[in-house]
């Protein structure tokens, strides 16, 4: 991916500190996340399950790029991300489609949806001890639980990361229509270290994905502190059919909720 080459080039960045974790999901699941003209990548997870890209936890040092400034907002908020690596059936580009993601900052999630087509959704987050817990809006109970444990090891394994990281993210706006944006993780100023996750999904978080107790696969969740996200201007996708006027409810999500 041609990544921005300079400061001016971003729009926008965070301090990110929280989970990253790859929870392996039958392949049929995800792939019923996908629009039509999205594809899951052959060689990708085993012959059954398909690898998600699941993130949450507490965004700080929020800023804006405004030419070769960089302007400080004072936002802090909480986020959960949802992304599948995965092809466009058309060019056969890899990118990282962001299905689904939870915010309790508004601005953020207007942005994110309208002009990133993230599919943000209003949530109340927090940290209780070592559980993060998140309660959509709508529905009025805890969707997501997460027990974490940090193992005797202190060696932090990334090698799954780069596969994540480092591609083109692409999101669906409410209109039908798709855009694509830099992204960048900067992990020069974090610190990293292996842990293991329980995730407990109460409700409908995901579609097709119904209560259920998740497990990472050894050596897939790291926690992460102060690791920079920076992400660029969102440009229409060329490459990826776009449908206008379809109905907001993709997929069974509401956007902007």
């Amino acid at each position: 991916m041609a990544r921005p080459s300079d400061a001016s080039s971003w729009v926008a960045e965070t301090r990110f500190s929280g989970v990253l974790a790859e929870l392996a999901l039958p392949r049929v699941t995800v792939r019923d996340l996908l629009p039509p003209e999205l594809a899951l990548e052959r060689g990708c997870g085993t012959a059954r399950t398909y690898p998600l890209l699941t993130m949450f936890g507490e965004q700080t040092g929020s800023a804006v790029h405004l030419a070769s400034m960089k302007v400080r907002t004072g936002a802090q908020f909480h986020e959960v991300l949802f992304g599948i690596r995965c092809l466009v059936a058309r060019s056969r580009t890899p990118v990282l489609f962001i299905p689904l993601m939870y915010c309790d900052e508004p601005v953020s999630r207007w942005s994110g949806n309208a002009l990133y087509g993230f599919n943000k959704r209003t949530a109340s987050m927090e940290w209780l001890g070592t559980s993060f817990v998140v309660t959509p809006r709508d529905e009025g109970q805890v969707a997501i639980r997460v027990g974490i444990d940090v193992p005797a090891s202190r060696l932090a394994r990334r090698s799954w990361v780069p596969r994540m990281s480092g591609l083109t993210l692409l999101g669906r706006r409410r209109d039908g229509t798709y855009a694509r944006s830099a992204f960048a993780w900067k992990w020069s100023d974090a610190s990293v270290e292996p842990i293991r996750v329980v995730i407990e999904i109460v409700g409908g978080l995901l579609p097709g994905v119904g209560p259920t107790t998740l497990f990472p696969p050894a050596g897939r969740a790291l926690c992460v502190r102060d690791l920079v996200w920076r992400i660029g201007w969102p440009r229409p996708s060329s490459d990826v059919e776009n449908h206008h006027d379809r109905s907001p409810d993709v997929m069974g999500m509401r956007f902007g909720a």
